[in-house]
């Protein structure tokens, strides 16, 4: 199994009664119980699409849009039209299906998305939260300017650093259960 077949399998769960319960959003709503392997087939392979293609097209052209210093609505047009084009497809294709009342925690949610992470991400993401955060108390003196003159990228930096710490904390302590 590949890396994105792990992300995809983290949209779906069994149930209580052994049954398959599908997540079209996450922890932020309920699942949907899929019964026919077939039509659980079709939601993996469209899951595994969304986290293979879509959401790093997306990061790509919002960073080039940001890198043009153009940012504004009409910019971000295309990727409003194919979310909406993407949103479409999965209501098509979990049109049917029962809601049941059972939601996906944020902790099993982390808990599957670790084990999609080869173990070495852990230790890479710990050096270089410490690495960030080291940077960022040392920018104004790469700079020679002021602290208070680069306080937006100091805080940028620290925050990415203590982010990414205690991300890779969280993953070992998972990791280790």
């Amino acid at each position: 199994m590949g890396y994105f077949d792990k992300i995809a399998a983290t949209a779906f769960k069994e149930g209580k009664n052994g049954e398959t319960l599908y997540f079209p959003n996450g922890i932020l709503g309920k699942g949907r119980l899929v019964e026919d392997p077939v039509r659980k087939e079709k939601l993996f392979k469209f899951h595994k699409r969304l986290n293979k293609y879509f959401l790093p097209l997306c990061i790509l052209y919002g960073l080039l849009l940001g890198l043009s210093g153009g940012v504004s609505l009409n910019g971000f047009m295309p990727i409003i039209i194919i979310g909406l084009v993407v949103i479409m497809r999965q209501q098509i294709l979990i049109r049917g299906l029962p809601v049941k009342n059972e939601k996906l925690s944020a902790k099993e949610a982390m808990t599957s998305t670790s084990k999609a992470l080869h173990p070495a991400w852990v230790p890479v993401m710990f050096v270089a939260g410490i690495i960030g955060i080291l940077l960022s108390l040392s920018i104004p003196f790469f700079f020679e300017k002021s602290f208070n003159e680069l306080l937006g990228l100091v805080v940028i930096t620290l925050t990415l650093g203590i982010v990414s710490l205690g991300i890779s904390l969280y993953l070992y302590k998972i990791q280790k259960i």
